[in-house]
C-alpha cells in the first residue's frame, strides 16, 4: 500500500523538477519601464487553425486608440517562436484623419480585451470596436497597410511553445510526458539592428499522477475511452497574487507598463452629436452615414432600466422623419417608453409614423446597409410591442405587414 503512495508522489516531484529546468529555469526579464515604442509588431499562435490574417484585435485596438502605440503591426503564424525574419512581411494598422475612410472590418468578437480589475473594481470593460468604429465615424480611419517586421520597435511572440501527444498520456506508463507550455517572449533591436531577445515568460499545466495510484477509464479527448492512471491537473507555476486576468494581458500591463484602459465615458453623447449632424444635412445619407446609426443603436442597451433615454427618443423620431433615410434599429424601445411615460397623443402619433414608413415602402437608396427585409422587420418590431387599443384603427396594415414578413423568411 505505502508503494502506490509513494512512487507516484516521488515521479510528480521529478516530473515537476524536470519541467522547471526544461522549460522555466531560464525565463528572465531585461525589459527597461517604462517601455517606450511607437511600432509594436505582434507574432500570434494561430495553433490548429488554418493560418489566416488577423484583423486588428482587442490589443491592437487598444493600443492604438489610447495613443500607447502609432502602429501595430500583427502577424498570425503557426510558428510564433521562429527565428526572426526582419523582411517578413505582415499587417499594419494605425488611425490617420482623412476624408474618406477605406472599409475595414472591425469584429467584436476578436476585439475583446479584459483588462484587470481588483476586487470591488466594478467598472465597465470598454468596447474597443465601438470607439474605433465613432473615431472612423468622425474621419480618424482606421488604415491597413503592408509592412515589414523590421519596422517595429519591439516584437512581441505568444502562443504554445510545447505540447505533448495526449494519445500517449492516457496510458499506465509512470513517466508519460503531459506538459503544455505557452510562452511570451519580446525581442528588441539592439545598437546593430538585429533583434534581442529581453524577455521569456513561460506558463502551462501538467498531469501529475494521482496518489495513491488508481487505475481508470479516461477520455483521450478524441471520443476515445482508453484504461490509465487516474491524473490531475497542476499549473507549471505559482498563481499570480492580485487582480487576476490573462497572462498575455497581465504582461501588457504589468511587465511592460502599458496604460490600456480607454476613456469611453462620452462615447454616446458623441455619437449623437455626430448623427445629428448627419441629420442636419439636407443631402441623402452615404452608406458611412447610416452604418454610424446602425453601430450606435445596436450598441445601445435599452432592455435595462430606465431603458431608452429621451436624448435617443427625440434621434430615432428624426431619423424616422427622414424617408431617405432607413428606419433605425430600436423602435421597440421607443415604443416602451411612450407606453412607461408617454401620454395617448405621444403614441398615436408615434403608431402613425412608423406605420406610415411601412406605407411608404422603400424611400432610400439600394446602396445603404439596410434592406426592406430589415426596415419592416424594425417596423414591426415597434408595433408589436404597441398596446391593441393604439393600432385597432391599423389592423389591415398589420394584417399585410405581418403576411409581408412571413413571405420574407
Amino acid at each position: 500500500m505505502i508503494i502506490l503512495f509513494s512512487l507516484p508522489t516521488a515521479m510528480n516531484l521529478i516530473t515537476k523538477s524536470s519541467a522547471t529546468t526544461e522549460y522555466i529555469s531560464g525565463d528572465f526579464n531585461d525589459i527597461a519601464q517604462p517601455m517606450s515604442a511607437s511600432t509594436i509588431a505582434v507574432r500570434q499562435d494561430v495553433g490548429i487553425y488554418p493560418v489566416k490574417e488577423i484583423k486588428c484585435d482587442g490589443f491592437c485596438l487598444h493600443a492604438l486608440l489610447t495613443g500607447v502605440a502609432d502602429r501595430i503591426l500583427m502577424l498570425p503564424t503557426k510558428h510564433p517562436f521562429a527565428e526572426i525574419d526582419p523582411e517578413l512581411e505582415l499587417l499594419s494598422y494605425r488611425f490617420e484623419k482623412r476624408d474618406s475612410c477605406p472599409i475595414v472590418n472591425i469584429n467584436p468578437n476578436s476585439s475583446q480585451f479584459s483588462l484587470p480589475r481588483k476586487p470591488g473594481d466594478n467598472r465597465k470593460q470598454q468596447n474597443a470596436a465601438e470607439e474605433a468604429r465613432l473615431r472612423i465615424s468622425e474621419g480618424q480611419c482606421l488604415i491597413e497597410e503592408k509592412a515589414r517586421l523590421s519596422d517595429a520597435d519591439i516584437i512581441l511572440s505568444r502562443g504554445q511553445f510545447y505540447s505533448a501527444d495526449t494519445r500517449k498520456i492516457y496510458s499506465y506508463s509512470l513517466t508519460a510526458d503531459t506538459f503544455s507550455v505557452h510562452r511570451i517572449t519580446a525581442h528588441i533591436p539592439n545598437v546593430k539592428g538585429e533583434f534581442e531577445l529581453v524577455f521569456r515568460s513561460t506558463t502551462g499545466q501538467y498531469m501529475p499522477l494521482f496518489a495513491p495510484l488508481i487505475p481508470t477509464f479516461v477520455s483521450s479527448g478524441q471520443l476515445h475511452v482508453k484504461p490509465g492512471w487516474l491524473r490531475t491537473k497542476e499549473s507549471l507555476k505559482a498563481s499570480r497574487q492580485g487582480a487576476q486576468t490573462s497572462d498575455w494581458v497581465y504582461f501588457l500591463t504589468a511587465t511592460l507598463g502599458l496604460d490600456l484602459e480607454l476613456k469611453t465615458d462620452d462615447l454616446n453623447k458623441r455619437y449623437r452629436q455626430l448623427i445629428n449632424v448627419i441629420l442636419d444635412n439636407i443631402n441623402p445619407p452615404s452608406a458611412a452615414d447610416v452604418s454610424t446609426i446602425e453601430s450606435y443603436f445596436r450598441q445601445l442597451n435599452t432592455w435595462k432600466k430606465p431603458g431608452m433615454g429621451k436624448a435617443d427618443h427625440d434621434l430615432i423620431s428624426r431619423i424616422m422623419d427622414r424617408p431617405d433615410f432607413p428606419p433605425p434599429p430600436k423602435l421597440y424601445a421607443v415604443t416602451r417608453r411612450l407606453i412607461d411615460g408617454g401620454d395617448r397623443q405621444q403614441m398615436n402619433n408615434w403608431v402613425t409614423k412608423m406605420i406610415d414608413r411601412y406605407e411608404s415602402g422603400q424611400t432610400w437608396s439600394g446602396d445603404l446597409p439596410v434592406n426592406w427585409t430589415m426596415g419592416i422587420e424594425r417596423i414591426h418590431g415597434g408595433l408589436k410591442e404597441t398596446p391593441a387599443n393604439h393600432t385597432k384603427a391599423y389592423s389591415d396594415q398589420l394584417a399585410k405587414l405581418a403576411s409581408e414578413l412571413d413571405m420574407q423568411k
